[in-house]
């Protein structure tokens, strides 16, 4: 029994929540956190999902690529087919190849592109495609941790300037 004035221990009970990157890391916890405060989780991810344990099996998942927009769309279809609404967006999946990149001056472009589409235009997708389902619900809410849209930006012209001052005459 709670005692009188206390917070109940579901907060987020009849909401729902989509989490990228839910196949580890801080998307898995975030997922197993809002799954644990009561929320109804679908859970997207390249990886093999994390298992039962992570979320205590109250996530729904789904091992998809987010940055292919018919993926992102047809998994959105399914979150509002099986609830009716969508209260909260997590852009959690994000990608550091830290033994694969580098300076701008050597870096393969494939890499590049592959962390600039995941950091950057997968979040770009899946909120554009989300936040007019949770507007429809009443509104919510949606975060990108540990990123955004200017740090990816800055990650990348970080790489830009510090080639262009290393090539430049002194």
């Amino acid at each position: 029994m709670e005692p009188p004035g206390a917070q109940p221990r579901e907060p987020f009970r009849g909401r729902v929540a989509f989490v990228t990157g839910a196949g580890g890391g801080m998307g898995a916890r975030i997922a197993t956190d809002l799954a644990r405060a009561g929320a109804r989780v679908f859970a997207v991810d390249v990886k093999d999902p994390p298992g039962p344990d992570a979320a205590g099996g109250a996530c729904t998942y789904w091992q998809a690529d987010v940055t292919e927009e018919a993926r992102v769309t047809g998994v959105l279809g399914e979150v509002l087919a099986a609830c009716g609404r969508l209260d909260y967006v997590v852009n959690g999946a994000g990608i550091g190849w830290f033994d694969r990149d580098g300076p701008v001056a050597t870096i393969e472009r494939e890499v590049w592109e592959r962390v600039m589409d995941v950091n950057l235009t997968a979040a770009m997708l899946v909120c554009r495609h989300a936040l007019p389902l949770v507007e429809r619900s009443g509104g919510g809410a949606s975060r990108s941790p540990g990123r955004s849209r200017s740090s990816t930006a800055r990650w990348g012209s970080a790489r830009t300037r510090s080639a262009r001052a290393r090539s430049s005459p002194r």
